[in-house]
């Protein structure tokens, strides 16, 4: 009987002991061991903290319980807006909006994730110093019209510092450089008093032309008209000195 009894719970230990290795091996074990990284991501895995290699897209393993992994890395062109405010030459102040696109390069990841805590305040920092390095030399008008060669100005500062952390400028646009709203009025003054001055100029202008050919054609009606008085007048004289 007693032996019976043991086996029974022998039979008992075994079949718990069973589902214990199965739940850890289809539940947290095999969560802990087998992963998966999505496309256009990389995932780094470390092993007690230190890098241990880079998980490409699609399934991937690390061993458990001493291995673990990071936050996803997105390989996608990612855009970055900066409103920066300083002031030109002649000391207007602009709000100038810039975007940059930039990416992280797939060989360049390890760099990417370990050399630049945070990617986004570091490209902020290059292209404030860069616009306002820039804006400082140039006058307002000059600003409007160097839209394109402050943006790749900035482009080309951060191919160069940027490319030493794993990333890669894709492009940089300048999309507007837009003066305090009290100078915008002024400018709106100014150009529509430039306009009424050039349409007054145009009106005197059209008025002269009138007054000119009208002077001219009242001339050439009155030496016309002279110079018939005077054709009859000799006709006159001619008549009698023949009689």
């Amino acid at each position: 009987m007693e032996a019976i009894l043991g086996l029974g719970i022998g039979a008992v230990v075994l079949i718990i002991a069973i589902i214990i290795v199965a739940a850890l091996l289809f539940g947290g074990l095999r969560t802990s061991i087998f992963f998966t990284v999505k496309t256009q991501e990389n995932v780094i895995v470390e092993r007690f903290g230190k890098f241990k290699k880079v998980a490409r897209p699609g399934l991937n393993t690390k061993a458990p319980f001493i291995e673990t992994t990071t936050r996803p890395i997105s390989l996608r062109v990612q855009q970055l807006g900066v409103d920066i405010e300083s002031k030109t030459k002649d000391n207007v102040f602009v709000n100038v909006p810039v975007a940059v696109q930039y990416v992280v390069s797939e060989d360049s990841v390890v760099d990417a994730y370990y050399r630049l805590a945070n990617p986004e305040e570091q490209i902020r920092s290059y292209v404030f110093d860069t616009v306002r390095s820039a804006l400082s030399a140039l006058t307002l008008d000059s600003a409007f019209e160097s839209k394109d060669d402050i943006a790749h100005n900035v482009e080309q500062r951060l191919s160069q510092s940027m490319a030493a952390y794993g990333f890669r400028i894709v492009n940089t646009l300048v999309t507007d450089i837009s003066p305090d709203s009290r100078v915008r009025d002024s400018m709106n003054s100014i150009n529509a008093a430039q306009r009424d001055r050039v349409a007054a100029q145009s009106l005197a202008e059209a008025d002269k032309i009138k007054r000119v050919t009208q002077a001219e054609a009242d001339a050439e009606a009155m030496r016309l008209h002279g110079e018939g008085v005077a054709a009859q007048r000799k006709a006159i004289a001619d008549g009698i000195a023949m009689q």
